[in-house]
């Protein structure tokens, strides 16, 4: 624990008698991940991933570093505009530099982040204040989950740069404000698992949980492409995968990637991949 009594004043306020509160708590557990690599514009000096308890409970009153903490599972909550608001699954609480930001978990609830601290020499990219966005947070997960366990095995380093690399440009993604719309992920993570199924704009948009035309101006803005397109691309694709990765036979991919009539697969895998499916076989 770690624990300071701080008196200064931020945006006109007196702060006297609030104080910086570092508590990770006895049943939290920690898996921490040092970086020492720096970059221009932006570097990540520590990421780790924290699966907090009741008791875990962090407030920085004047933090040097852009705070990037994402949940994939429970609950927790963290300081807007004043407020403690809930944190759960699929959210990202960003706060910028010199701001006071708060954040703990609450009591019932296993509250599973993964987290980096971020500085930054450019501007642009610093949040303006704490907010909390929708983002795909199993992916931040899954990016410090590997670097630290190669940090605590063989830690070579051309894969620990390759990490970063990731790690780097997954943060220049979210500060910026970029990445696919998580309602957009949570529907092609569905589709990719069954495209043999006969997918329709109605079916896909009730897994998206939008409407079919917003569905549709949300996948245009996204890919420039139609939701019925971009299921056609994803298609294609993994037909191109097992044409080169197996022998079955022409008609029994089609089926595997939703196609009942060879000939229009066929006609449609030439469209995207400009070969017909065999040629494209002996390429």
């Amino acid at each position: 624990m770690y624990y300071m009594i701080f008196s200064i004043i931020m945006n006109g306020q007196n702060t006297q008698n609030i104080c910086d509160i570092h508590i990770i708590g006895e049943a939290t557990r920690e898996w921490l991940v040092k970086v020492n690599r720096k970059s221009t514009g932006m570097s990540v000096t520590l990421a780790g991933i924290s699966h907090a308890e009741y008791g875990f409970h962090f407030r920085r009153i004047y933090p040097p570093m852009i705070h990037v903490l994402a949940c994939w599972s429970g609950q927790g909550e963290v300081l807007i505009n004043g407020k403690l608001q809930k944190c759960g699954a699929g959210q990202a609480y960003i706060t910028p530099p010199s701001q006071l930001h708060e954040y703990m978990a609450v009591r019932g609830h296993h509250w599973k982040i993964a987290w980096v601290h971020i500085y930054s020499n450019d501007g642009s990219i610093n949040p303006k204040q704490p907010v909390l966005v929708d983002i795909d947070s199993e992916a931040l997960r899954e990016i410090i989950s590997g670097m630290h366990r190669e940090s605590i095995s063989n830690c070579d380093p051309t894969i620990m740069d390759g990490w970063y690399t990731i790690l780097h440009q997954q943060c220049m993604r979210l500060l910026r404000g970029g990445g696919i719309d998580i309602r957009l992920r949570k529907l092609w993570y569905v589709v990719d698992a069954n495209l043999e199924q006969m997918w329709t704009l109605e079916k896909m948009a009730g897994i998206a949980e939008l409407s079919e035309e917003h569905l549709r101006r949300l996948c245009v803005s996204q890919y420039g492409l139609s939701p019925i397109r971009y299921l056609t691309k994803m298609r294609m694709q993994r037909a191109a995968a097992m044409l080169r990765a197996t022998k079955l036979k022409v008609e029994q991919i089609a089926y595997m990637v939703g196609y009942n009539n060879p000939l229009a697969f066929s006609t449609a895998f030439r469209k995207c991949m400009k070969y017909t499916p065999s040629s494209f076989r002996m390429l």
